[in-house]
């Protein structure tokens, strides 16, 4: 098995997830070295941090849509569908017209959300509009400043789904580690320790910009090769840019299903004490972490080879790919899960060590949301799974009906949350890990009755059942370790 994994054939699904799980974990890795060091180069958790975190939501939104959204669902199984079929000329067409309308759209998003941000923040962030003028007004500036970013970062994207449709997966798996490393260098050398000085979180957002259009230009230069086919025309009646356009318009939903809870979360979370939108969001990409480790990595992989499958009509074969790829991203996620559950408060306070900026509350307070959140890891790790092979299919609706339920599920608990438990920040960590596991049982009810996936069903119950008795047994572990070797 391990020389398997060593073989780089093209339609070795594993091996390649091993190598993207690779510059996922670096990625993941600096990404995390990133949010650290906003608390700790602008003066810990604070109305600026607020602000700053705040600012990121609406672009992170749009970024998801198109890179987690449109090109998954439409981009690259389309393109490896015509590239499987020999078809990759005419089927160009349809991809070329698929990005500059994607690029023209974005553009004019773009323009909007920098004209519209004071109305867009008065939605996000309720709770500042008047109680605290000064963090919203700083927060629709640095919107401002970071919606450019988002069409060099959507550019990137589509280089990145262009490359995974051939197959190519180490530029586009290793170049976001480059931009996390160009915002690193942004944070640390354009900022200052001063709550007061605005100007250091401006210089910070302004080189979130640069990095990411330098972030673009590396990845095009990657991509150029095969882009021999590219037209700059806009082929509207092409039958494939229809069939692109009708998976990617409901999955630029089903995909913002996670940055939209993580939006009604902040949004509610701004009606709570000064810090708590960075400890969610310290919290939030901690447990992120593991996720994109666990799952994005496998996801990425999956998708092109499923879609190959799929066009190919092996069904039997496809069940087969699925099956590894959930039971590999459950062995992981699972004891992932129990370990950040019982090893929150050690984690924060390692990732922290260094910094003097966060009080012995802020820790506290970071280390109980992640408790919650870990809940999240193993729902939303299935989820990737089961949104990239539903993708695979071309079947977007499916998942953006079940996200949409998600949605209301999370509402409805922040909410009830908000008023009547007294939970706080808590509560809406709590909230987002039991939409997630709704979400995660409408789409395993939804992908087996499509393509009969858990036909061994008693097998694979009893192997989570080992999974979980592992786990906690490695729980109870830590536990004494926690208790009696940890300082």
């Amino acid at each position: 098995m391990v020389k398997d994994l060593l073989k780089e054939k093209k339609n070795n699904m594993t091996g390649n997830a091993m190598m993207i799980m690779v510059s996922v974990v670096l990625s993941r890795i600096l990404g995390f070295v990133r949010t650290m060091l906003i608390p700790e180069r602008l003066g810990g958790m604070n109305e600026v941090t607020d602000a700053y975190n705040l600012a990121f939501l609406l672009p992170d939104l749009m970024y998801s849509l198109l890179v987690g959204g449109a090109i998954s669902a439409a981009l690259i199984p389309m393109l490896a569908g015509y590239i499987e079929k020999k078809d990759e000329e005419d089927g160009w067409k349809a991809v070329s017209t698929f990005v500059n309308a994607t690029f023209i759209a974005m553009f004019v998003v773009s323009v909007l959300g920098i004209v519209f941000a004071p109305q867009l923040m008065n939605i996000i962030a309720p709770g500042y509009d008047k109680s605290n003028t000064e963090v919203y007004e700083l927060s629709v500036q640095l919107t401002r400043i970071l919606f450019p970013s988002v069409c060099f970062l959507m550019l990137a994207g589509l280089c990145n789904g262009i490359m995974n449709s051939y197959q190519k997966f180490v530029v586009a798996a290793y170049g976001p580690c480059l931009y996390n490393l160009l915002c690193i260098f942004s944070i640390y050398f354009l900022s200052s320790d001063d709550p007061s000085n605005h100007y250091s979180v401006h210089r910070v957002v302004w080189g979130v910009v640069l990095s990411s259009f330098i972030y673009f230009l590396f990845q095009i230069a990657f991509t150029f090769k095969h882009l021999k086919h590219y037209r700059f025309g806009l082929y509207f009646r092409h039958k494939g840019f229809k069939q692109m356009l009708k998976l990617a318009i409901p999955s630029l939903l089903t995909t913002s299903v996670m940055q939209v809870n993580i939006i009604i979360s902040n949004s509610v979370t701004t009606n709570f004490p000064e810090g708590s939108v960075t400890a969610l969001n310290i919290a939030s990409k901690t447990w992120q972490m593991p996720l994109g480790i666990i799952a994005q990595s496998m996801g990425v992989a999956m998708l092109p080879v499923l879609s190959t499958l799929f066009a190919a009509e092996k069904k039997d074969e496809f069940i087969q790919k699925f099956n590894k790829a959930l039971r590999t991203v459950l062995m992981l996620a699972i004891p992932s899960a129990f370990a950040m559950a019982i090893l929150a408060n050690p984690v924060i306070r390692t990732l922290f060590k260094f910094s003097d900026k966060l009080t012995e509350g802020d820790i506290d307070l970071t280390a109980r949301i992640l408790i919650l959140y870990s809940i999240a890891l193993v729902a939303q790790s299935v989820n990737t799974i089961l949104n990239r092979s539903f993708f695979s299919v071309k079947d977007a609706v499916t998942p953006l009906l079940s996200g949409l339920v998600a949605i209301a599920v999370n509402v409805g608990f922040s909410v009830l949350s908000y008023r009547y438990t007294g939970m706080e920040v808590r509560g809406i960590a709590l909230a987002y890990s039991l939409a997630a596991c709704v979400n995660m049982v409408i789409l395993i009810g939804s992908m087996n009755r499509k393509m009969n996936i858990l036909k061994n069903k008693k097998q694979l119950t009893l192997e989570i059942v080992k999974m979980v008795f592992a786990s906690v047994i490695m729980a109870f572990v830590l536990v004494l370790c926690e208790r009696y070797l940890l300082p």
